[in-house]
């Protein structure tokens, strides 16, 4: 068995999922009684859906237009 290496998913399914992972994230961000030093599972897993989320942004294709826009 092998991964499928593309997904269909509509703007507004990846949006929720986005929405969940940043809900998600919020809960971890309590604050905790582990020292600055220690490891805490709560900071690593938050810590690794900022990666899935940095990766989801990266693969988005935004729009850009063909003609020369003005700017500033």
């Amino acid at each position: 068995m092998a991964y499928n290496p593309e997904f269909q998913i509509n703007p507004e399914q990846l949006e929720i999922i986005e929405e969940a992972l940043r809900a998600e994230i919020g809960r971890l961000a309590k604050p905790c009684p582990v020292k600055w030093n220690e490891k805490n599972p709560e900071k690593e897993n938050a810590k690794k859906i900022r990666e899935v989320l940095g990766h989801l942004h990266n693969q988005k294709r935004w729009y850009n237009p063909k003609e020369v826009v003005p700017l500033g």
